[in-house]
């Protein structure tokens, strides 16, 4: 079982040093992480391995991965993720079929390129579950949509 540090964000913000050895300290061999409190992946990789601790997936936001997967992508491996989550879907204030449909799309191709790279695209479990709920109905409306995330597994919030 493994922590996401987003849920130390405000401690990590402050002393990520101190942060990390605290999920140490719960028993926590495993983390999420994306953000890097101001430091390199080199920094953050040496700070995990310091503590004892394993980044095993790494969130990105849709428009780093949109923008510059292959950093996004070095970042992954220097830090040993096995996992890359896009943590964002760009949508105005209601998640839409249509942004799901985009998404979807631009979610396959990261995946093919991530694992040209070597690493397995995954997608947040909330995220799953709201792109079920409005395809469904829109599949339902239109009967037309063919949708398939063929790249990405669903990360399971426990």
């Amino acid at each position: 079982m493994g922590l996401e540090i987003y849920s130390l964000r405000r401690e990590a913000a402050k002393d990520l040093p101190a942060t990390l050895a605290l999920i140490r300290k719960f028993g926590f061999k495993e983390v999420e992480g994306g953000d890097f409190y101001g430091h390199s992946a080199a920094e953050f990789r040496k700070m995990l391995d310091g503590n004892g601790l394993k980044l095993t997936s790494m969130m990105a936001a849709y428009d780093r991965l949109s923008r510059d997967i292959n950093s996004v992508a070095d970042d992954a491996h220097t830090l040993g993720a096995e996992y890359l989550v896009c943590s964002t879907v760009p949508h105005k204030q209601k998640l839409t079929a249509e942004d799901c449909e985009r998404a979807i799309e631009s979610l396959n191709r990261f995946g093919e390129n991530l694992a040209k790279d070597g690493l397995q695209n995954a997608v947040r479990a909330d995220f799953q579950h709201r792109i079920d709920q409005l395809l469904r109905a829109e599949v339902t409306a239109r009967r037309n949509i063919k949708v398939s995330l063929r790249s990405a597994r669903v990360l399971r919030q426990v």
